[in-house]
């Protein structure tokens, strides 16, 4: 088994000029109502990104956050998610600058580019300015883990990758709360039912993850469990991804592994450690799988399924609906790329509505070419219809630049 950085190969991170911002969040994020999809859109052909509201009772889509992301900050998707109040839109972004650094060498003084991360905060349906916090606390080039943004009781939690040490952001007052682990072992945080759950490597060896939670008084990292690698070669496990689904209403959480001849296996483990691996009985024979999420009774659990098509240049993206106590495996096809599965299963994320009634995904991590201009959209599952209808809203025009905010 290969010695390598589970927090970097599982998570097939994207390094962005320098590592600025490792955004991955390509998942839509629902209102806690259920009522409205905040997703991320883009248009290739005219390197714009931005972030946008559906509202599932009037079908207008608004666009909250666009920004033309050209030369160095091409790449710079922004990530966003609902805040736990249902009355802000949270929107991490990363943009370029050139600055004056001194070179320790030539004793000159050198132009470069470096990055910063922003995070702005939207108010929805409600008055109030949008805030524009640029993260400074953050050197220069530094690097963020945005899987998605965690936000807990009004205060947003980064991981800074290659060391350990994290941000606490009230969004509230902005001020910050910055904490250096002496161990070094880099974070990834999650929101696990409103609480902040993290992921880091093992203390002993780096192939293994260690899962806890993080206290936001003192934030103090209290380990729960650490799941062994080696201890998963038997099942056939080689690799796992480090995209986790939470219980509603239980303490067991689900993450992708790889196995042997592409057909993936789930990893399903509780506060103590791994409860099983599930290999879900799929009606194809070759596939990868993308982010899980729990249905809202624990008994299926839905995901993202990458499977070949007749042509072996398009990759097929479906629903999937799987048992977790075993049994076949429904695929409901919603969009086709044609990329290969190894290089997208990051790239179309799917994400519940917390009725647990709809599914949400969009393209906006497909590059120009990878996604036909047709297939380009928020996509809508309905669960509750037996054929699993699939609808495709539109991606809104791009909001001109310029809105004012209040920096800081």
């Amino acid at each position: 088994m290969d010695k390598r950085n589970p927090l970097h190969t599982a998570l097939g991170i994207i390094g962005l000029l320098g590592a600025l911002l490792y955004v991955l969040a390509c998942r839509p994020s629902w209102s806690p109502d259920s009522s409205k999809v905040l997703f991320t859109y883009r248009n290739p052909q005219t390197d714009q990104c931005g972030v946008a509201v559906y509202n599932r009772a009037t079908g207008a889509v608004t666009s909250l956050f666009s920004r033309e992301f050209t030369g160095n900050d091409s790449h710079y998707i922004p990530s966003a998610v609902w805040a736990s109040d249902g009355r802000r839109a949270i929107v991490v972004w990363g943009e370029t600058q050139d600055i004056k650094k001194k070179n320790t060498a030539t004793r000159e003084t050198d132009t470069v580019t470096a990055g910063w991360p922003h995070v702005q905060v939207f108010p929805i349906g409600v008055k109030g300015e949008t805030r524009d916090i640029k993260l400074r606390d953050f050197q220069p080039d530094d690097a963020i883990y945005v899987l998605p943004p965690v936000e807990s009781q009004g205060k947003l939690y980064l991981g800074k990758t290659g060391v350990g040490a994290f941000m606490q952001l009230d969004l509230k007052s902005g001020k910050k709360k910055l904490r250096d682990l002496e161990d070094e072992r880099e974070l990834i945080f999650y929101n696990r039912h409103g609480r902040v759950a993290y992921a880091r490597e093992g203390a002993e060896s780096s192939d293994d993850l260690e899962f806890g939670a993080l206290d936001p008084r003192n934030l103090r990292l209290h380990a729960l469990f650490t799941l062994k690698k080696q201890a998963l070669v038997p099942y056939g496990v080689t690799d796992y991804e480090v995209l986790l689904a939470f219980e509603p209403h239980g303490a067991r959480l689900a993450m992708p592994a790889l196995g042997a001849d592409q057909r993936d296996m789930i990893l399903i483990c509780n506060d103590g450690g791994l409860e099983r691996v599930l290999k879900p009985e799929m009606p194809v024979k070759a596939y990868r799988l993308g982010n899980l999420e729990w249905s809202r009774d624990g008994k299926t659990l839905y995901g993202t399924v990458i499977t070949p098509t007749e042509n072996e240049k398009i990759r097929q993206y479906s629903l999937a609906e799987i048992p977790v106590e075993g049994g076949p495996v429904r695929l409901a096809p919603i969009v086709r790329s044609t990329i290969s599965a190894d290089d997208s299963w990051m790239q179309f994320q799917i994400s519940l509505s917390p009725d647990g009634e709809t599914i949400a995904a969009s393209t906006a991590h497909f590059d120009k070419g990878d996604v036909a201009p047709a297939g380009r959209g928020l996509f809508l599952v309905d669960l509750r219809d037996p054929h699993r209808k699939v609808t495709r809203i539109q991606y809104p025009p791009m909001q001109p630049e310029g809105e004012k905010t209040s920096k800081e």
